[in-house]
Formats: structure tokens, sequence, C-alpha cells
């Protein structure tokens, strides 16, 4: 199993500050450290790249050979320069479509707990984030804590991870509103969440792999990693986000006890 690989035109050196520059800042492993000698990149001279416009730098993420050899490898098109004349150049991605990435060779050294998702063919399990728990009280999210004017200091999850925060909200509320409805006991209406559509949830999965994995919209894609008719299995990316298999373990569980189980932060009724 390799890693992806990244031409850069014109390039015959980068230093991992300029990783960001380049629309390529999933690539360090702690985006929010200042110091970055420490990102495990393997750099290549080439005389010839995708753009069949001369020489530049082939950049490898976990493992692989590092170089350029059409013949045995898959390139497309990563980003084209924000705009003309901004001095950046395109950017390549590619793979060994004989040996494509995997999870172990572009995990991140520090993750957020999850759960295992089946993703992409051959299959192999990616750690999907859990960022917000129907089970647990706890917040697994990194936040910055700021004290507020009642004197209790209140989480903020840091800028990287709001937007899948927000999306795990919507998760949450489909879930809970759709138990409703099943149960008698609500419909949709103004106040309800807006529905997911099959590319929110892409963009969300995307988002949320990147979280424990060097990787971005465009790697996901490249792996073929989301499928439409996956998102919303019980074991799925989207309810992983939520915390869902915990719940149904520990649903199973009280079941044999008490009687079925209630996520956290919704309501019963009794006639």
């Amino acid at each position: 199993m390799s890693g992806f690989l990244y031409y850069i035109p014109g390039r015959r050196a980068l230093d991992p500050a300029d990783l960001p520059k380049l629309g390529l800042g999933h690539l360090l492993d702690e985006p929010e450290r200042s110091d970055q000698s420490h990102v495990g990149l393997t750099r290549r001279e080439v005389n010839a790249g995708p753009d069949n416009q001369g020489a530049g730098l082939v950049v490898g993420v976990g493992g692989g050979p590092v170089g350029y050899w059409p013949e045995h490898q898959r390139w497309e098109l990563l980003h084209a320069p924000a705009s003309e004349g901004d001095g950046q150049p395109a950017v390549y991605v590619g793979y060994y479509p004989d040996a494509p990435p995997g999870p172990d060779g572009l995990a991140r050294s520090k993750q957020i707990p999850g759960h295992n998702v089946e993703l992409g063919h051959p299959p192999a399990e990616w750690v999907v984030p859990a960022v917000r728990s129907v089970v647990r009280s706890d917040d697994p999210v990194p936040a910055v804590l700021t004290l507020n004017g009642d004197g209790h200091w209140h989480r903020q999850p840091l800028e990287r991870y709001r937007r899948i925060t927000e999306f795990a909200d919507r998760v949450y509320e489909t879930v809970m509103l759709d138990a409703a409805t099943q149960a008698g006991e609500g419909d949709r209406d103004d106040d309800s969440p807006a529905p997911i559509t099959d590319q929110d949830a892409a963009w969300a999965a995307a988002e949320a792999l990147s979280i424990n994995y060097r990787v971005s919209a465009a790697e996901v894609s490249a792996l073929g990693l989301l499928r439409t008719d996956r998102f919303w299995d019980p074991d799925g990316p989207l309810l992983a986000l939520i915390d869902w298999p915990t719940f149904m373990s520990v649903a199973r569980e009280l079941e044999k006890k008490d009687g079925p189980a209630t996520p956290a932060g919704s309501s019963t009724s009794s006639g």
C-alpha cells in the first residue's frame, strides 16, 4: 500500500510552512502547531509531470516510491491557481492504482475517537470522529475555553472543527425528528432542520475524514470512498458523527433489562 503523491510545477524545494498557501494545508499532521519541522514529507525533483509543462517537485505522503512514472500512476488536477497571476501553481494529486492509499498511512498522529466505518473498494476501515455524542456528556472536540460573565467557562470548538460540529448537530436533529415522526409525536415544520442532501453529506463526510487523516475532499473523491447508499447506514459515516453505534450498543443492553433506551437530549411522552 502506498500513499498520495503531489506534483507542484516549477518547484525545486518546499518548506512545510508553504503547504497552506498551495492548498495543501491538510498534509500538516497538526495544522495548529507553529513548528511544522516534524512534517513527514518525501520530496523528489522531476524533469516532467502530469501538466506536460516541464520540471517540478513531487511530494509523497503515506509511503511508497516518490517520483513521476505515469504508466504506473493515476494523476488528476487537485486545484488550479486561486486566480490568474497570483503566483501559485496548479497542484496535481496522484497515486498508484495497484496499491491505493489507505487509512494506516494517512492517519494523523492525534485522532478524535470515533467509529470504524468501512469505506472504499476494496473496503478499508476509516475512523470517523464522533464529534457529538447522543450517549456521553463529554465533548471530544478540542475547544477554547472563555470565561462568561456568570463565572462559567464556555467551550468554543476550534475553528477547524466548527463546521463539522454544526453539521453533526443537524444529523442529530434529523435523527430525533425522524424518530418522533415515526412514533407519531412530531412532524416537519418551519423550525425543523433543513433536509440533508447527498451534497451536504459528501462534503461533511470528507471533512470528517480530514480531521483524523491527511486528506481533503479531492483525495476522498480520488479513492471513491463515499457512496450515497451508505451515508445513513447504522454503521455509516453520518451516524458515526453523533456516536450512534455507541447508543445502539447501550440501547441493546438496556432493553434487555429495562426497556427501550432514549438518546440524550430527547424526550418521551406517556399516554
